[in-house]
């Protein structure tokens, strides 16, 4: 696990007082406001440490251009379990970093031995010791300050994989210091964010000088009908999903601390905490399948139950409102009454059956249930049909364990939960997964679709919490799938591949192990392109990205590669393309097994967007998920030839004819979605 490095000296902070803490803040004008990060008083000069080894870039504060703001990109895919994307400082000096002729300062007696300042004059040497080239003052282009002046709209990533100005950003390691806070008056800014689909940060956050969610409040009226209400509780309830891309840094530290971990650069025990108003203070985080919160569709109870031990050792549960203000628990100063560092949460579900089971993840650390009482990461919920225990409306209670501030309060904590059901599975029939909503319209490609060339290829890949979990009856596993989009020169491609086990059914346990089949990045493999054929001589038209996982695996002649089969009756013939070495009936591969994708063309996937963008009717900026309205398949000796009309799966609103009530589901969308008159398909062979 990544280390953590405390942000400052603790002798740098003073006690947060109300509105600079991460929380929910007073409504103003009828509008709803949630700080999403934390603020903090501190000394002038007080030094600003990296959270852990980092890419780091600088931007200029768009309201004071004395100030510099820094983002850093942990190297770790995730910091004590949590899928952390970047960590934000906000309020550092800019004269301390960068001189009045715009280029890099020279460190002194003022900074830590390890600083930025340092790394940057090391990087310097090296470069003239293999050039011979005589050291000069360094411009301030290596901190990445330029693209101070790119739209407000760029993602925050986006510099990371700048080739166009030459810049490679700074890594450093946890607690190099990275710069100095303004302080006095000038507080100190530190937010985090989590990787999150449909939330990717802009240049804009880290720009600002703080970053205060606001949301108009959700007014009813009277003369409303039940379908109006339900549309302007969802919405409601969408725009404050927002939050849910960002965490109080002291939870982090918290999650930290309850794995028995310390944070680097502290005093010890957990006396830095002190002066951090949320030290008592214990999220609890639940998600849906698609990484909403568990009744973002509104079709379960906005309570959570959550149980403590009283001085019996009993479990006494309280009701609370998950929903009362922004759509995550939060519990304040909670006490235990007896020496167990735990407590219990009961999850509102649908009732649990054979096909339908689910299974929780805490993503954080592990989770138990009072059934088994084995603490495992992922466990499975809703009874055992087997047995003939069957949950109705809400899982069996989930032990938790938390740590202990002091006088048996609880230590801040956050818990990212994950709950999810596999449903009825067609066994070994991967292909059908891909068609349950699993690629969202919202992921974003950080690189854009221009000046591609042949054999280049560009991913954004996701954490896998975002995404439905996978079931594969024939291998006995649930899994979770890290899910991305990649661009080459003629495609646009989702895909997915097997991340971290969620249950087996297998006695040995588990067969392969979490494998990263591909990173975020841009990606170029040489290629010979007389040899690259799909067959029989015909050159492949492109080597994108598809062709080319095949050359990053190098695997000794696995290929991607065409096999044909023709109808004797019929005559007529279909292709598809698979992944096999040079006997086509050779795909066997562990890895490329786990291994889905749908791509389509460049004008395709920018028709999908168009509808996303403009025709979301009643449920504006709501992500929409590729899906199928009509299918097709044809069977043959080798595999089954299928073809699909392609969709988006939108918020729809169904009416339950019984109760006369109406309810919102992902449905596929009324309209079809064409291209110069044709509806969009996609076609594939089944195995």
């Amino acid at each position: 696990m990544a280390t953590l490095h405390h942000f400052t000296t603790g002798a740098s902070i003073t006690t947060q007082i109300p509105g600079q803490a991460f929380g929910k803040l007073p409504t103003v004008d009828g509008l709803e406001r949630y700080n999403l990060e934390n603020k903090f008083s501190v000394t002038a000069g007080a030094p600003a440490f990296a959270p852990c080894k980092s890419r780091v870039i600088y931007l200029q504060d768009v309201a004071n251009n004395q100030l510099l703001n820094v983002v850093a990109f942990p190297v770790a895919s995730s910091l004590a379990g949590l899928p952390v994307k970047a960590i934000i400082y906000r309020g550092l000096t800019k004269s301390a970093l960068i001189d009045s002729a715009g280029n890099v300062q020279q460190d002194d007696s003022s900074w830590s031995s390890d600083n930025v300042l340092k790394t940057v004059k090391d990087l310097q040497l090296k470069i003239s010791n293999a050039t011979g080239v005589i050291p000069s003052p360094v411009p301030q282009n290596c901190l990445g300050v330029q693209f101070s002046n790119d739209p407000d709209d760029k993602l925050l990533e986006a510099p990371l994989f700048d080739d166009s100005s030459n810049f490679h950003p700074l890594i450093v390691e946890g607690g190099c210091q990275i710069g100095k806070f303004s302080g006095g008056e000038t507080p100190a800014g530190v937010e985090v964010i989590l990787d999150r689909i449909g939330y990717d940060p802009t240049i804009k956050l880290l720009k600002s000088g703080n970053h205060i969610l606001e949301i108009p409040e959700l007014v009813l009226s009277p003369s409303d009908t039940a379908e109006e209400q339900l549309i302007k509780k969802f919405n409601n309830r969408f725009r404050k999903e927002e939050i849910l891309g960002y965490m109080d840094i002291t939870a982090l530290y918290g999650c930290y601390r309850n794995r028995g971990l310390t944070i680097s650069g502290t005093s010890s025990g957990d006396a830095f905490l002190a002066s951090y108003l949320n030290k008592n203070s214990v999220y609890i985080d639940v998600r849906d399948r698609y990484g909403f919160s568990y009744n973002h569709f509104l079709g379960l109870r906005d309570t959570l139950s959550v149980g403590f031990a009283g001085a019996d050792n009993n479990f006494v549960f309280q009701e609370h409102h998950y929903y009362a203000g922004w759509p995550i628990l939060r519990l304040d100063a909670a006490q235990y009454a007896t020496a167990k560092a735990n407590f219990q949460v009961r999850i509102p579900i649908e009732i649990g059956d054979a096909l339908n089971r689910y299974y929780v993840t805490n993503f954080a650390d592990k989770i138990a249930s009072v059934v088994d009482g084995q603490r495992r990461r992922s466990i499975a919920v809703g009874g055992d049909p087997d047995d003939g225990h069957i949950q109705l409306n809400a899982t069996e209670p989930l032990r938790l364990r938390n740590w202990c501030y002091s006088d048996k309060k609880l230590g801040s904590n956050y818990f990212l939960l994950k709950i999810d059901a596999t449903g009825d599975t067609v066994e070994g029939a991967l292909s059908t997964n891909i068609w349950k909503n699993r690629f969202s319209m919202k992921m974003k490609n950080v690189f854009g679709t221009t000046n591609m060339q042949e054999g280049h290829f560009s991913v954004n890949t996701y954490a896998a919490y975002n995404s439905p979990v996978i079931s594969d009856a024939k291998a006995g596993e649930v899994y979770y799938a890290v899910s991305g989009i990649a661009v080459d020169k003629e495609n646009v491609t989702f895909f997915s591949f097997r991340d971290e086990p969620v249950f087996t059914t297998k006695e040995s346990g588990v067969s392969l192990p979490a494998y990263p089949l591909t990173g975020k990045g841009k990606f170029y493999y040489p290629y010979d392109e007389q040899s690259f054929q799909y067959d029989g001589g015909a050159v492949v038209q492109n080597v994108g990205f598809l062709a080319q996982m095949a050359n990053k695996l190098k695997i000794p002649e696995y290929n991607l590669r065409k096999v044909s089969a023709t109808n004797s009756f019929t005559q007529e013939t279909h292709a598809v393309a698979t992944y096999a070495r040079n006997q086509l009936n050779d795909r066997a591969d562990e890895i490329m097994d786990y291994f889905d994708a749908i791509s389509l063309t460049h004008a395709e996937y920018n028709a999908l967007l168009a509808f996303q963008e403009n025709q979301m009717g009643s449920f504006p900026g709501h992500p929409a998920f590729i899906c199928v309205s009509a299918s097709t398949s044809r069977p043959y000796i080798d595999f089954d030839y299928e073809e699909h009309t392609l969709s988006l799966a939108v918020p729809t609103v169904v009416w339950d004819e019984t109760n006369e009530t109406p309810s919102i589901q992902l449905q596929p969308t009324s309209s079809p979605i064409t291209l110069n008159n044709e509806p969009i398909s996609v076609s594939g062979g089944h195995f």
